[in-house]
């Protein structure tokens, strides 16, 4: 939201000497209620009317980078073309690359089964195996590369697929798991659209689940083997991640060395395997385990850091972005917030509101949406109704030969950044946030002579 601090500039009331101001309505949902003939004899577009579909999508929806900061994300710069020997083509020659020569080598044994078998195998490989195989040979990295999948992945989400091998977690992922998430668009646990990927169960989930869904818990080794009584050797054989040294989470915690996490699912399948059954594993819960529980509950610090701040970090740190491919439109789908909402999240801040209430607000301004589900959602969102109807009737006024409207829009094409989550009583964005959806601190309007 630092975007929008230079905005408020002109959202101060001025006066000029010698001539009478006319003032701008007392409310904006006064402005609301007006009939649709605006001040100057046009009509104000109705949001919900599909022919403002467009407009309303570019005005009140935008993808949240800042959000995509708080996670692991790697990306990947692109390849340029380059020649045989590794150089780059020299910028004045204009003729076309050379055709790539004809494989010589084969594929061993595995050469011997038919090439739709070969695709097979390709298919349901994990990522690190198939991008081994990719550089046995000239041949190998042509069929690995005419896989569909693979190439949809390789094209379309290369940033993910570099964070699952920074992360060390791709060889738990096959191509086909990870191209079936991709496709997929919805949360795994709200059904609402998911961006994120969580890396340790390879499942899509939205930004509020991963904040708050008690089931996207990493654990790191020594809190793993302490409340589940697993070993070390029990923990090598499940899915885990390295993470890598950042700043995550919507605490900001910064993070400077490496450590493995764990999924607290997959972790309670290898306690009731190592400790012999559930019954088994039942008995140590009731003994040692309650007592392991006890002192992990209790207030500690590591690296002047707590358990809750550092586990609510963690979550962060085990997902990356994820956007959805729909393969039927050949579409990139990144999710879009609705800026009403965001505005409703900020103004609650001035209110006198309860925690739950506040959260609430968090978890609307935090939903993703598609371009058609965000066009929908705008005839519920009373926010966004509100700036439509009042920037539409600010355009009409600015037409009229006695009015000058004062009115910095700049907002419509910048992008908020920073933490969404960080925006505080009094901050410039806040301010000017807040003025939107209060005409007297955004609208001055001065008599003019004839």
């Amino acid at each position: 939201m630092e975007g929008l601090t230079g905005a408020s500039s002109g959202s101060r009331r001025q006066e000029p000497i010698g001539r009478q101001t006319r003032h701008a309505p007392k409310s904006a949902t006064s402005t609301m209620h007006k009939s649709s003939t605006s001040t100057s004899g046009g009509s104000t577009p109705i949001l919900t009317d599909p022919s403002s579909r467009d407009t309303a999508v570019n005005w009140f929806g935008y993808h949240p980078a800042e959000f995509d900061e708080t996670v692991l994300c790697k990306h990947v710069a692109q390849p340029s073309h380059r020649s045989e020997d590794g150089t780059p083509p020299h910028p004045s020659s204009s003729s076309p690359p050379p055709p790539p020569r004809a494989p010589v080598a084969t594929l061993g044994d595995l050469g011997q089964l038919p090439l739709e078998l070969v695709s097979f195998v390709v298919q349901y490989t994990d990522l690190r195996s198939v991008s081994r195989l990719r550089l046995v040979n000239r041949r190998s990295c042509l069929i690995v590369d005419d896989s569909i999948p693979y190439k949809f992945l390789v094209r379309q989400i290369p940033d993910t697929i570099a964070s699952l091998k920074w992360a060390d977690a791709w060889q738990h992922l096959t191509i086909h798991d990870l191209y079936s998430t991709l496709c997929k668009p919805t949360c795994m646990f709200c059904k609402d659209l998911g961006t994120y990927l969580w890396i340790l169960e390879g499942v899509r989930c939205c930004f509020n689940c991963l904040y708050e869904t008690p089931h996207l818990m990493a654990l790191i080794e020594s809190d793993a083997k302490a409340l589940f009584g697993v070993s070390k050797t029990a923990l090598a054989n499940i899915p885990s991640m390295l993470t890598l040294p950042g700043t995550y989470g919507i605490v900001e915690l910064h993070h400077g060395r490496r450590f493995r996490l764990y999924s607290q699912n997959h972790v309670v399948q290898a306690a009731v395997a190592h400790h012999g059954g559930n019954d088994a594993y039942e008995a140590w819960l009731a003994g040692y385990g309650r007592k392991a529980r006890e002192a992990f509950s209790r207030p500690a610090r590591r690296r002047g850091i707590t358990k809750s701040t550092f586990y609510i970090s963690a979550r962060f740190m085990a997902a990356t972005p994820l956007p959805y491919y729909d393969p039927r439109a050949r579409q990139l789908h990144r999710g879009l917030v609705c800026r009403g909402c965001q505005i409703a999240m900020i103004r609650s801040r001035h209110l006198m509101t309860t925690p739950s209430t506040a959260m609430n607000y968090v978890r609307k301004q935090a939903r993703m949406w598609m371009e058609d589900k965000l066009f929908e959602h705008l005839a519920e969102c009373k926010d966004a109704q509100d700036i439509w109807l009042f920037m539409h009737e600010a355009r009409h006024v600015s037409r009229q030969p006695h009015m000058i409207v004062r009115l910095d829009s700049a907002w419509l094409s910048q992008r908020p950044t920073g933490n969404p989550f960080a925006a505080r009583d009094g901050s410039a964005a806040s301010q000017f946030l807040m003025s939107l959806v209060c005409p007297l601190h955004c609208v001055t309007l001065f008599s003019c002579p004839h």
